[in-house]
């Protein structure tokens, strides 16, 4: 009887499991990994998956209540039609005085989800890596939650430069209701992810987490090898290779390719010609810039976080560069594609009424 009953509760827990799982996530093999990492967990009896199940509650209840809010494709309210386009128009016009006020609440929510999801992945790559240094029979598992970690990283990253472009006064009115469109089907449809509206720049991110830069001569001739050779599309090469490329361009393409800003570089340059030094390698530049490198690609695994705060330091320093008015590259190399693919192409949405 007791077996029985042991076998019940099993049977139970897994039906639960499962059904947050696809509340949570809606895609198959994602189902299937987090269901096997917390299983697996649970079974060699690991005191963190239970960390990793209450986890999955907030998050299901998060799910649960941006679905049951009104759609942003069309939302009635006191009375009052907000339509599509009348959504995109106010986007284009964001006042960056208004913060997270001058967005819808289900934007705010849908936000906050992927940072959760972001979460809840990295403490998946956290427990499960720790177990794989005693057991080797977590490392393919390991391997699988770094390649999720990254896709929703990449997702949060593009959602980042999508909002960034909203914010730039410079930007044409084409490009930003293109970016306001891509926002709002980010926001309406939690499955979606950079790899299926901004394929290029995903392809891209991957290529560069799976490399890292050596520096030395700071020419980028390693650095852009290893791009081709882990797949990155020509296409992105090929827009910082044409024959009418900025200056500006270049120099953000330098950034993305020695994962550094622009001020840094031209330190490491300033620094090599004073001291008649024909290259140089990353515990060297590290004093020099005052920062730990990170490295996005370790042994076996990808480190998403690593290529998130490269961009985001790039990010920030561009900023700052238009804010001021200074010299070097006024966008990121991603954002730069961006807007030639804003002002290509605009997104195909569910609904625009």
């Amino acid at each position: 009887m007791k077996s029985s009953l042991k076998t019940t509760d099993i049977t139970t827990s897994e039906i639960s499991l499962k059904k947050m799982i696809k509340t949570f996530v809606v895609d198959h093999s994602k189902t299937k990994l987090i269901f096997k990492t917390i299983s697996k967990l649970q079974k060699d009896n690991v005191p963190n998956a239970q960390i990793l199940e209450q986890q999955l509650g907030g998050l299901t209840q998060l799910c649960n209540l941006i679905r049951e809010m009104p759609s942003l494709y069309r939302k009635n309210s006191d009375n009052e039609q907000r339509t599509f386009n009348a959504l995109v128009e106010h986007l284009s016009h964001y006042n960056t005085a208004d913060g997270a006020l001058g967005f819808p609440l289900k934007a705010i929510l849908s936000q906050a989800l992927l940072i959760a999801k972001i979460q809840f992945f990295r403490a998946c790559v956290r427990f499960v890596t720790i177990q794989n240094i005693r057991d080797p029979s977590y490392h393919t598992l390991d391997n699988q939650l770094h390649e999720e970690l990254a896709e929703a990283v990449y997702t949060q990253l593009a959602e980042q430069i999508l909002l960034d472009i909203l914010q730039q006064k410079s930007i044409s009115k084409i490009q930003k209701h293109s970016a306001a469109e891509y926002l709002i089907d980010i926001w309406e449809d939690d499955a979606l992810e950079a790899t299926n509206f901004c394929p290029l720049i995903n392809a891209a991110w991957l290529a560069r987490n799976h490399i890292d830069s050596t520096l030395g001569s700071l020419l980028g001739t390693t650095e852009y090898i290893n791009l081709v050779n882990e797949y990155c599309p020509s296409e992105f090469l090929d827009f910082f290779d044409r024959s009418d490329v900025s200056e500006d361009e270049r120099n953000a393409f330098e950034e993305f390719l020695f994962d550094m800003t622009y001020e840094e570089i031209s330190l490491l340059r300033h620094h090599m010609d004073k001291e008649h030094i024909a290259a140089i390698n990353c515990e060297n530049a590290e004093a020099i810039i005052g920062r730990t490198i990170d490295h996005e690609h370790t042994d076996d695994f990808i480190q998403p976080m690593a290529l998130h705060r490269s961009f985001m330091r790039r990010q920030r320093a561009a900023q700052l560069r238009n804010a001021n008015n200074t010299q070097g590259p006024k966008q990121t190399a991603e954002t730069y594609i961006m807007l030639y693919l804003l002002q290509k192409e605009s997104p195909q949405t569910k609904r625009k009424t």
